[in-house]
């Protein structure tokens, strides 16, 4: 119970701090984002609070990820950075991956994102190698998750891997290199369990 009640109080009067047992910087507090489940009573907000259809699918925030796959072995030449055409979409929340033109990914939001790049070889032979990255334009600094995997016998097929965090602002490219040095045009193989890229948004940071 307050130590003021508006029968102690008429026009004119003045009331200091001292008067007043909850500090106005309390109240203050409660209402700047500070209201938490310490200061509501247990159900105080159930359905027959909320309007029906108040609260639907479309006005909650669209989630943002991709997967995709080539739709037709790529043949990568020699010693030559090579984005890869992921040309076929699993599926694309939010339509932020480019599976037409440029075989990218922008991100719509400024935040933390995963990404997954899996990559199969074909015919690599013994002593050369196949490199695959996930590349980055991240405030036009290139940052890179690479993976380099060496063939150990004559005509191998191997699979190579890599994953890894960008923080990136919205507008930001993300795309899929691969890199081999087997001396003549190198076939990745197409197959969501064989080729694949993946992406989604982990949190926002704006």
């Amino acid at each position: 119970m307050g130590l003021i009640s508006p029968q102690q109080i008429s026009d004119g009067t003045t009331i200091d701090a001292a008067d007043v047992n909850t500090p106005i910087n309390t109240i203050a507090n409660e209402f700047n984002g500070n209201i938490d489940s310490d200061n509501l009573a247990a159900n105080a907000v159930g359905t027959s609070e909320i309007a029906d259809g108040a609260v639907t699918y479309a006005k909650l925030e669209t989630p943002v990820g991709f997967s995709a796959t080539v739709g037709s072995n790529q043949s990568i030449n020699n010693t030559t950075d090579t984005k890869v055409n992921f040309d076929t979409e699993n599926f694309d929340y939010g339509s932020d991956f480019d599976a037409t033109t440029n075989y990218d990914f922008t991100a719509p939001y400024d935040g933390l994102y995963q990404f997954n790049l899996t990559i199969y070889w074909q015919n690599i032979d013994d002593t050369n190698y196949g490199e695959i990255r996930i590349d980055s334009d991240t405030a036009n600094t290139l940052t890179t998750y690479r993976a380099r995997n060496y063939s150990y016998k004559v005509n191998d097929d191997f699979s190579t891997s890599v994953s890894g965090v960008l923080e990136l602002t919205a507008g930001d490219k993300v795309w899929a290199e691969v890199y081999h040095d087997n001396g003549d045009n190198t076939p990745i193989v197409t197959g969501n369990t064989l080729t694949s890229f993946s992406g989604f948004l982990v949190g926002r940071t704006d």
